[in-house]
């Protein structure tokens, strides 16, 4: 991720992760697209920055870098998301999991690609 930059990869994880969420919340949990798109971009620009700033941060402040500290935020970021797509929308917390889980590992493998790893 820092290889990057904050700016590159929050356009990648937009890129990546809007049209998988927009999607499959529209075609899952029947959400009209365009509401679909304002929630996927919210759950995005709220999630990213947490996860950028805070989450990685202190977990490698407190561990140092390692998969187990990337992982774990990642997984943070998967229950915050759906939470908060689950207040946006009031639909199954369940379904929500899986979209977030899905967009978030399209958006870490594309940025392992580009970064080389």
């Amino acid at each position: 991720m820092a290889d990057l930059g904050y700016p590159a990869a929050l356009g990648l994880t937009l890129a990546v992760e809007v049209p998988l969420w927009t999607g499959l919340i529209a075609w899952a949990l029947e959400v009209p697209v365009r509401r679909a798109a304002v929630v996927a971009v919210v759950v995005n620009v709220v999630s990213h920055p947490l996860l950028w700033f805070v989450l990685v941060p202190v977990l490698d402040a407190a561990t140092g870098p390692t998969v187990v500290g990337l992982l774990a935020a990642e997984a943070l970021v998967v229950l915050g998301e759906a939470i908060l797509a689950r207040i946006l929308l009031r639909r199954d917390l369940g379904v929500l999991v899986l979209v977030s889980v899905a967009a978030n590992a399209a958006s870490f493998a594309v940025g392992l690609v580009l970064s080389g790893a």
